[in-house]
């Protein structure tokens, strides 16, 4: 099989290089991220005239300096990854600086072409480009059109094509200037003669480098070149005489030289018609970066935002939920339990270790979804920028630099994000005490990880204000920690924050396909996150709330209680019903059953008869006999079927009298099997029991007494195994610490489950709900029951209120960031000392806020 072709997609941010990315490959794409940085990496495949191509869509970039790790993986991947060919995407409204990049790209001296975007937005301003005068001058071919709309997708493939088989390199070089190029030509001289030493890096562009001082350069020509000390004393040179002559450095005058060059080539391919009219943008900016207004909006934004992921995501996970319990029903068969109160080793580890956690994370995956179509959608849209842009002027008042917003903003200052990508994000600020006072409070932010647990909370103790709470939580969250960074700023990092310039792209309507396409990405994402991480700790959570196991005359005592609870049911059961149930394996396979009927049960709307009954018949089907136990000794039967029923049933007990008198011709087997054939629903009915007909509904009185036996044995196997959990659980590892810290812990409000939580939590935060997920799974038993386990045991203490709710929810807010967010901390500040106290800070500051709003509370009376 033939190796697909690589073509790398390259552009500035806000270009639509995204928008052109799925338009070229659809929803064929993998992401994921570069070895070693949180960059994100995406890949996507289509096929030309039955060769395949990969398009890597490399990360939006403004230059190819190496100050970002964007600016990095962009240009280390056209480097050394050698892709056949470049896609430089521009944007024609902003040609002038779009150009830059392109300069830089040509420099590369890889086959390169131009897709000109945004047509029809540069119309409308009047703008003409003469894509044909564009490509002459680069020697380049360009494609001009508008991504969103797929506008000329398909001649972009044509020419991808093209360009790959010819591997044809553009022979334009920009010209800096007499000093500069004699400077180049100098370079050039002592490189060539080594040029294989660094075969992937062109002896222009190297040179180019060198005389802007890319410290990466000068630490390859170092390490690569023999004659490195010589080189780098002619770059100095070189340096120091252009600025004497012309007062600046020549990384300046490289830099004006292209902005130059940009202006020139701009002007002759690009004819303006003179339209001055103010375009939407223009007109929707007036309103949103309003001084006044614009604040408001953002907030009206961020409650929507809210409201909007709560409402439709809690909606999906209505309808999701009860397949998740179909699946973990599933997997429960696949182990089945020794009895009703001994689960095993294995099938505890299984599900309340493993399936229990990652089915408590699972179900907000619907919220998840909304999330991230909701940030696609603002993304695309333009707003997302903007939000950068207006909250730029609240940072500065706190002693932050504007580059601070965009790093604060994916740790989740507004929409909830993750501390590891907001941290990486600030290797773009270069203004040192603005970037650790960045690190230090992003972990503070609304984080991704902690919304299943503010979720989980608001939906018990806040449900109808649940909206509110949340949003109240996100602005609350983003304030404490601009006053932790004024802090910072003032009296413990010095220096003064840089200039921010942030670019606002236009505004445009988001397509469908490009906002499900990136939502998805990003699901798919943190799935494989969960996969992961959360399964390891709910493994290590479910071994330290399980060990020391208690001692077996314990285990025996419980063990003799369930014995004497299924005695008794059998005693009710008698000898009509009791050979149904006569090992353990029947009573399992009963309480599977019973499992499953309930959850397809809950499904389907109680008023809706037909619905029901079909449901009935479908699990009679299975096991006419439990289901009759289920329903309690009534059938009831529809209109025709009860007709059809009062015939079978008066026949049938015809015959069973003479088979009593002795005056039937047939034997009770040969009468059952008869019986059997003519209706073996009705035959399931009547076959076994005290049977009656009633307006319609079949009474089984024997079932109906042995349906409450069987409810009141699984009650009573659910309390023993919950009470046998629960002297487990105190005497485990995790218990004991648990219950260490509780006397401390209790002033905030947290009892001992919480504080496993919360250890548990340190490795990461989406393990938060799937260690109470697992602890209550432990507690409650085996039961599908009618709420979730973690949801029916918080609520089933009667511990928990409302105002415990918000202090344990306070405390979370606050507290450190997860072990991946900590060794980040320590690569990113190259410090331990201020690891520690990133870990400390957080505590201190979380214990004393959740404290404080606590016994607030109980002196309120709350």
């Amino acid at each position: 099989m033939n190796k697909p072709a690589h073509i790398a997609l390259a552009g500035q941010p806000n270009t639509g290089k995204s928008t052109l990315f799925n338009a070229l490959t659809g929803a064929r794409q993998h992401v994921a991220n570069y070895p070693g940085i949180t960059v994100e990496k995406k890949t996507g495949r289509y096929t030309y005239n039955q060769n395949k191509i990969e398009i890597v869509d490399l990360p939006g970039t403004y230059s190819l300096t190496a100050y970002t790790p964007e600016e990095m993986v962009t240009r280390h991947y056209i480097l050394s990854a050698e892709p056949e060919a470049v896609v430089n995407i521009v944007d024609t409204v902003n040609l002038e600086r779009q150009l830059i990049l392109t300069f830089q790209l040509l420099e590369m001296e890889k086959p390169l072409l131009i897709y000109a975007n945004k047509k029809d937005a540069a119309e409308k301003r009047g703008l003409n480009l003469h894509p044909e005068i564009l490509a002459e001058k680069l020697g380049a071919p360009v494609v001009y059109g508008t991504a969103r709309k797929g506008e000329n997708a398909q001649l972009l493939k044509e020419q991808i094509e093209e360009i790959r088989q010819k591997s044809s390199v553009s022979s334009w070089h920009l010209n800096y200037g007499d000093k500069i190029e004699a400077a180049i030509s100098s370079l050039e001289e002592f490189l060539k003669p080594q040029a294989e030493r660094i075969p992937s890096y062109p002896v222009r562009w190297t040179a180019l480098k060198l005389l802007e001082n890319d410290a990466e350069i000068i630490q390859l020509v170092s390490e690569s070149l023999e004659n490195s000390r010589l080189i780098q004393n002619l770059v100095d040179e070189h340096n120091a005489a252009y600025a004497e002559e012309h007062g600046y450095s020549m990384e300046v005058g490289i830099s004006l030289a292209r902005s130059n060059a940009a202006l020139q080539l701009k002007e002759q391919c690009v004819t303006d018609a003179g339209k001055a009219e103010e375009t939407l943008t223009d007109k929707i900016d007036k309103v949103v970066l309003h001084r006044l207004a614009g604040p408001f909006i953002l907030l009206g934004v961020m409650y929507a935002f809210y409201w909007i992921t709560m409402v439709g995501g809690q909606k999906l996970t209505d309808l999701i939920f009860p397949w998740f319990q179909v699946f973990r029903n599933f997997i429960s068969g696949l182990i089945p339990a020794h009895s009703l109160f001994n689960d095993g080793f294995l099938r505890s580890l299984l599900l309340n270790g493993i399936v229990d956690g990652v089915v408590m994370i699972l179900n907000y995956l619907p919220i998840f979804y909304v999330l991230y179509l909701v940030i696609a959608f603002m993304e695309d849209s333009g707003y997302m920028a903007r939000i950068a842009f207006i909250m730029d002027r609240l940072l500065r008042s706190f002693g932050l630099h504007g580059q601070s917003t965009l790093p604060m903003l994916l740790g989740g200052a507004i929409v909830g994000g993750c501390a590891v990508p907001g941290i990486t994000a600030t290797r773009t600020i270069r203004d040192k005490k603005a970037r650790l006072v960045t690190i230090l409070v992003i972990p503070l932010m609304n984080c991704m990880a902690k919304v299943p647990f503010y979720v989980l909370m608001t939906g018990i103790f806040f449900k109808s204000h649940q909206p509110l709470v949340l949003w109240s939580f996100s602005v609350s969250t983003l304030i404490v920690a601009l006053l932790v960074a004024k802090l910072l700023s003032t009296f413990v990092v010095k220096g003064e924050p840089e200039p921010f310039v942030l670019e606002l792209p236009s505004y445009q309507m988001p397509t469908l396909k490009g906002v499900f396409i990136r939502g998805t990405e990003r699901l798919w994402l943190f799935i494989k996150k969960v996969a992961t991480i959360v399964v390891a700790v709910s493994v290590l959570i479910w071994f330290g709330v399980t060990f020391p196991q208690k001692e077996p005359a314990v285990k025996d005592s419980y063990e003799q209680k369930y014995q004497n609870a299924v005695a008794a049911f059998m005693k009710t059961a008698g000898s009509d019903y009791g050979e149904y149930f006569a090992s353990p394996e029947d009573l399992v396979r009963m309480a599977r059953f019973e499992d499953n009927y309930k959850i397809y049960k809950r499904q389907i709307d109680f008023t809706d008869e037909t619905a029901l009954r079909e449901l009935n018949i479908r699990f009679a089907g299975k096991n006419p006999v439990y289901t009759k136990i289920l329903m309690k000794g009534k059938t009831k039967l529809g209109e025709e079927e009860a007709e059809a029923f009062q015939k079978y049933w008066r026949d049938y007990k015809a015959d069973q009298k003479a088979l009593k008198a002795g005056t039937s011709r047939k034997s009770a087997e040969e009468l059952a099997a008869e019986y059997q054939d003519r209706n073996p629903y009705f035959f399931d009915l009547v076959k076994s029991g005290k049977i009656a007909f009633k307006k319609g509904t079949v009474v089984d009185k024997r079932a109906a007494v042995v349906s409450k036996g069987w409810a009141k044995l699984r009650r009573s196997a659910e309390l023993l195994k919950r009470d046998l959990a629960k002297e487990t659980l105190n005497g485990s590892v995790l218990g004991m610490m648990g219950r260490f810290l509780e006397p401390v812990s209790s002033l905030a409000g947290m009892d001992w489950r919480i504080n496993i939580a919360i250890i548990g939590s340190f490795a990461a935060k989406e393990a938060l709900v799937s260690t109470l997920g697992t602890i209550y799974s432990l507690e409650a038993g085996d039961e599908a029951s009618e709420t979730p386990a973690l949801q029916d045991g918080l609520a089933r203490t009667g511990v928990f209120r409302p105002l415990h709710a918000l202090a344990i929810m306070v405390f979370i807010a606050l507290f450190p960031p997860c072990i991946a967010t900590m060794i980040l901390i320590k690569l990113e500040t190259g410090s331990w000392k201020w690891l520690i106290f990133a870990i400390i800070y957080p505590i201190i500051l979380g214990f004393l806020a959740a404290a404080l709003v606590f016994q607030t509370g109980l002196l309120l009376g709350f």
